[in-house]
């Protein structure tokens, strides 16, 4: 039984439909190039080999027939006079029993082509095939006389089937054929294909403002000119978005900013500080809607970064507000990221940790399965695991979250879009302390960047 699996899963893989396109092409290459050559096959054999079949038979048994005649109402010494003719002339031979050589027929055409002749000759007499040694290839036919013993009719003739050697050749030919046709297909279909999901992955990330070349086969370029289309139209919407939202954030500000003026003018009153830390809040929320929409549409460039110094700054910062952090920082590979923007992920998530949790807050750096890690941990009460499936989602807060402040629930929603503009991730993760863990992970930077 132990051995009947691993056959399986290998029959189970070769029989698995192929993936890759230069695969896939290869395969249909070779099935069209082998239908088509059995479907001329059968066109050669049945509508051009049989006819002339048929027409060899009957002009061979024409003959046969007037030599077995012939022999049946000679005498036996002009019977011997003819066969010594006949040898000369054509190479028949006609022999006793004793000298005759019979063998099983070779090839796909010739056991028709003596059934053909059977036929033909009605039967008088049996007929057979001598292969020789390729050169001595000859057929036997019968010939019954009435006051002798049979005699054998030796009929040269030369068949020549298809080796085997020649079939392999063949079909290595036929196979090199379809692994060239695939490439060339691969060659014309690769780049276009690649620069597509390079322009996916942009426009995942956040990109806008670029356009695929409208190049390649009519297909793929109308494809591109389709994506170029989508992408101005999400561009589009962003810009209106954007505008939406500074609008409202416009609108909603100059009221909060009146609002504050008179409460500054006017003789202090009880419940004033409640007003101005409700007015604060507003605004707070309203900035944060803001740099939901213009996440990763800044025109800031990218740039080499150590992130040990991005973390260091940004635990600086913290630790002027009381909220000392605890760093173990390896010295993992430079990143490719816009330095304001690192420092705006890194306030966020150590701000929260500060903030909802208060303890046990360490930042830890390392390089990890080819990715830069960042590691933001603290003691905190932590969250369910039903809340952590939809932590980071916009507008979701925890329960704890809520007891903590006002909030909008936008702060981890706005570090995922910061990061995967930058080709980053975020992921939350519960540790052991019973606290919560925010793994930023990003790729290092390529050599062939400028520093």
């Amino acid at each position: 039984m132990n051995y009947k699996m691993p056959l399986r899963a290998r029959l189970a893989g070769l029989l698995r439909t192929p993936r890759s396109m230069f695969s896939a092409s290869s395969i249909l290459i070779v099935l069209v190039v082998v239908a088509g050559m059995a479907l001329a096959y059968y066109v050669f054999v049945e509508k051009v080999q049989r006819p002339r079949i048929e027409t060899v038979a009957h002009s061979v048994s024409a003959y046969i027939k007037a030599v077995r005649q012939f022999a049946r109402v000679a005498t036996p010494a002009q019977r011997e006079a003819f066969i010594a003719t006949l040898s000369v002339d054509s190479g028949v031979r006609l022999v006793d029993r004793n000298e005759a050589r019979f063998g099983p027929p070779r090839g796909p055409l010739l056991p028709a082509f003596l059934a053909q002749l059977q036929a033909a000759t009605k039967g008088d007499g049996h007929i057979a095939w001598h292969d020789g040694d390729g050169a001595d290839q000859s057929i036997w036919f019968e010939v019954r006389l009435p006051d002798a013993p049979p005699l054998w009719l030796s009929y040269p003739a030369k068949v020549n089937p298809i080796s085997p050697m020649a079939v392999a050749a063949l079909f290595g030919a036929l196979f090199a054929l379809a692994i060239g046709a695939a490439a060339v297909l691969q060659s014309r279909l690769r780049p276009p294909l690649r620069a597509l999901g390079d322009a996916v992955e942009r426009l995942g990330r956040g990109e806008r403002g670029f356009k695929l070349p409208l190049t390649g086969a009519a297909e793929l370029a109308d494809l591109a000119d389709r994506f170029n289309q989508m992408a101005r139209g999400l561009a589009e919407a962003d810009q209106e978005r954007t505008l939406l939202l500074a609008g409202i954030s416009h609108d909603l500000r100059t009221p909060l900013t009146r609002m504050r003026l008179a409460l500054a003018l006017r003789d202090s009153a009880p419940g004033d500080e409640s007003v101005v830390r409700a007015i604060d809040e507003i605004d707070a929320i309203i900035g944060q809607f803001v740099d939901f929409a213009r996440a990763g549409s800044d025109a800031e460039e990218p740039v080499r970064l150590h992130i040990n110094d991005a973390v260091r700054e940004a635990a600086a910062s913290l630790e002027l507000d009381g909220h000392p952090f605890e760093l173990d920082l390896r010295l993992p590979p430079l990143v490719w990221v816009r330095p304001v923007t690192m420092q705006r992920v890194l306030a966020n998530l150590m701000g929260n940790a500060a903030r909802y949790a208060g303890c046990g807050l360490a930042v830890s750096t390392r390089f990890d399965a080819g990715m830069v890690c960042v590691r933001v941990s603290d003691a905190g009460p932590g969250v369910t695991l039903e809340e952590l499936q939809h932590l980071g989602h916009p507008f979701v807060r925890t329960d704890a979250g809520r007891a903590k402040g006002p909030g909008s629930g936008l702060g981890l929603a706005i570090v995922h879009r910061l990061l995967q503009t930058d080709g980053g991730t975020l992921t939350l993760e519960l540790n052991r302390q019973g606290g919560l863990d925010a793994v930023v992970r990003l790729p290092p930077a390529p050599a062939d960047r400028a520093p």
